[in-house]
C-alpha cells in the first residue's frame, strides 16, 4: 500500500511539474506588420516570455510568410529590433492616485528617467498619468529634452483610479499619424480601478484590434487581489505582467520591459504571389517548428504596369538569358572570322590581277626608296597581324571573412552626408542601404534615394554592391551604375545620393 501511494505521489508531482513547464513555455506574438515599399513586407515577431522569465526568449529561425494561404520563400533578412533604426512608439501610463504617494511615485520617476536615457533617438515616448482624471503629460510630438522636466513634475492626485479609461486613452494616442511602426503600452499601477467608464474587456478588445501589447507592472501597496486585472490584460494582449515587490525591483522591471521590446525580431519578406492591385489581402507569419501561425490583413498599393513575375520563374529567365547571350556571342565570332577570311581573299586576288611593276631606276636614292609605299604583300601581312590589346590593370582581390555578428566582414565608415562619422559593421548578408525603416543603413529621405536603394552581399569571399532598379543609382570609385552590381574592395568609396562611405577592413577610429 505504501509503495502504491508513493508511486501515485511521484506521478502527481511529475504531472504538476509538466503542467508548470507548459505554463511557463514562451509564446510568439505578431506585432507590427507594415509595407514601406511594394513588394517588401516587414513583420515584428516577439517571443513573449512567461511572467517569471528573467530575460526575453529567442525567436525561432524558421519564420515564413503565407500570401493568401500560399507559402512563399524564407525572409530576406531577420534582425533584432535593437540592431535596426526601426522606431518604437511607447506610451507609459502612470498611476498617480493616492495609493502611489511617497516612495512609489519617486521610484517611478527614477525608473522612467532610466528608460528615457536608454531610448534611441528614433523612438517616440508619451507619458500619461491617471487618478480621478486622465492627463497626457507628454505627447509624442514633444521634444525629448522635456521628458526630465515632466517626470520631476509628476505628483499624486486625488482620489480614485481610472485605470481602464487610461489604457483606452493610451490606445488612442497610438493612432496618431507619423509614429514609428512598433507600438507598445507600459502601465504601472496597483491594479485597482475606480470609476472608469471603460471596462477591462473593452480595453482588451481595443488593444487586440490595434495589435498593441500592454505590459503591466503591479505595485502591491493595497490588496494583491487587484493585481489580477493587470495580469489578465497583459496576458490577453500579448504583454507581460511583472510584480514589483520593492522600489529597486520596479526600476529593474522597467528596464526588462525595454529589453523585451527591443529583443523582438524584424523579418523582411518579398511578396511572390500578391500583385500590387490595391486590394486587401490576407497574409500570415508562421513558425513551423512551434506550430504557430498568425494572420493579418494587408492593404497593398495599386501600381501601374504589369504585375511582377513570381521569383520562382527567375531561374528559367536566367537560363534563357544565358542561352541567348552564348548563342549571340558564338554567331558574332563566326561572322567576324568569315569577314576576315573574305577580306584576305579579296586582297590576294587584287594582288594577282595587278600589272607588273616597272623596274626601279638606278637614279633613285636610298632616301627616296625609304619613302616609297610598302609592297602589297607587306600590307596584307600587316592587315592580317593580330591586334595587340592594351594590358589590363591587375586588380588585387581581398578575401573577406563571411559576415557574422561577432566578426564583421568589414566596416562602412560614412565620410560625408547627414550621418558623417557613423560606422556600420557588416555583420549580415545582405546589408541593405535606403530610407526604409528596415534598411540596415537607414539614410535620410532625400531626392534620388529609394526606400530599399541597394545592398551589399557576401559571395565566395568577396563583397558586392548591388542596385536592383534603374532608379537606384550608386557610385563606386567614381563609376556610376544602376540595375547591376560591382565588386567592392578595401578602401573603395561608395556614394548613394549625397551620402559617401568608405569600405574599411578594420573598425576605423572616429574622433
Amino acid at each position: 500500500m505504501f509503495v502504491r501511494r508513493a508511486a501515485l505521489g511521484i506521478a502527481a508531482m511529475l504531472a504538476m511539474a509538466s503542467l508548470s513547464g507548459q505554463s511557463a513555455r514562451p509564446s510568439l506574438r505578431l506585432g507590427a506588420l507594415w509595407m514601406d515599399q511594394y513588394p517588401v513586407v516587414n513583420a515584428s515577431v516577439e517571443c513573449v516570455p512567461s511572467a517569471d522569465a528573467p530575460r526575453p526568449c529567442e525567436t525561432p529561425k524558421d519564420l515564413r510568410l503565407l500570401e493568401d494561404g500560399a507559402a512563399t520563400d524564407p525572409p530576406t533578412g531577420v534582425m533584432a529590433l535593437s540592431d535596426t533604426k526601426i522606431g518604437t512608439a511607447m506610451v507609459v501610463a502612470l498611476d498617480v492616485s493616492g495609493s502611489m504617494r511617497g516612495r512609489p511615485i519617486e521610484a517611478m520617476q527614477r525608473a522612467l528617467a532610466g528608460f528615457a536615457a536608454r531610448a534611441r533617438t528614433w523612438d517616440k515616448i508619451a507619458v500619461l498619468t491617471f487618478a480621478d482624471d486622465v492627463r497626457t503629460d507628454l505627447p509624442f510630438d514633444t521634444d525629448r529634452s522635456a521628458l526630465a522636466t515632466v517626470l520631476q513634475s509628476v505628483q499624486t492626485r486625488c482620489c480614485n483610479t481610472h485605470l481602464y479609461d487610461a489604457l483606452s486613452a493610451s490606445i488612442d494616442l497610438l493612432k496618431a499619424s507619423g509614429l514609428p511602426p512598433v507600438h507598445r503600452i507600459m502601465v504601472i499601477s496597483d491594479g485597482k480601478d475606480e470609476g472608469s467608464r471603460t471596462s477591462s474587456e473593452d480595453v482588451v478588445k481595443r488593444a487586440k484590434n490595434a495589435h498593441v501589447a500592454i505590459d503591466a507592472i503591479g505595485i502591491s501597496r493595497i490588496e494583491a487581489v487587484y493585481l489580477r486585472s493587470l495580469e489578465t490584460i497583459a496576458s490577453q494582449t500579448g504583454g507581460v505582467f511583472r510584480r514589483a515587490e520593492s522600489d529597486t525591483v520596479l526600476e529593474r522591471l522597467v528596464a526588462s520591459g525595454i529589453d523585451q521590446t527591443l529583443a523582438a525580431r524584424v523579418a523582411s519578406f518579398r511578396l511572390s504571389h500578391i500583385a500590387a492591385d490595391g486590394a486587401l489581402h490576407t497574409v500570415a507569419i508562421a513558425a513551423p517548428s512551434l506550430s504557430w501561425q498568425e494572420e493579418r490583413p494587408l492593404q497593398v498599393p495599386k501600381l501601374e504596369g504589369p504585375a511582377p513575375r513570381s521569383r520562382k520563374t527567375l531561374p528559367i529567365l536566367i537560363a534563357s538569358a544565358v542561352f541567348l547571350l552564348v548563342g549571340s556571342a558564338t554567331a558574332l565570332e563566326l561572322l567576324r572570322k568569315r569577314s576576315k577570311i573574305m577580306a584576305l581573299e579579296r586582297s590576294q586576288a587584287a594582288a594577282r590581277s595587278a600589272p607588273p611593276r616597272p623596274k626601279e631606276s638606278s637614279s633613285v636614292t636610298p632616301a627616296t626608296a625609304d619613302r616609297k609605299s610598302p609592297p602589297i604583300v607587306a600590307r596584307e601581312a600587316a592587315a592580317d597581324a593580330p591586334h595587340t590589346r592594351p594590358r589590363r590593370k591587375t586588380v588585387m582581390l581581398h578575401r573577406y571573412e563571411e559576415p557574422r555578428p561577432d566578426r564583421p566582414s568589414a566596416w562602412l565608415s560614412q565620410t560625408s552626408g547627414a550621418g558623417e562619422h557613423f560606422v556600420y559593421a557588416l555583420i549580415k548578408s545582405p546589408t541593405w542601404i535606403g530610407t526604409a525603416s528596415t534598411a540596415t543603413i537607414q539614410l535620410d529621405h532625400t531626392p534620388g534615394i529609394l526606400s530599399m536603394h541597394a545592398y551589399i552581399e557576401f559571395e565566395d569571399g568577396n563583397l558586392y554592391l548591388t542596385s536592383e532598379s534603374a532608379d537606384a543609382k550608386v557610385v563606386v570609385e567614381g563609376e556610376e551604375f544602376s540595375a547591376s552590381r560591382r565588386l567592392v574592395l578595401p578602401g573603395n568609396t561608395i556614394r548613394v545620393g549625397n551620402e559617401t562611405f568608405r569600405m574599411d577592413l578594420s573598425r576605423p577610429t572616429i574622433e
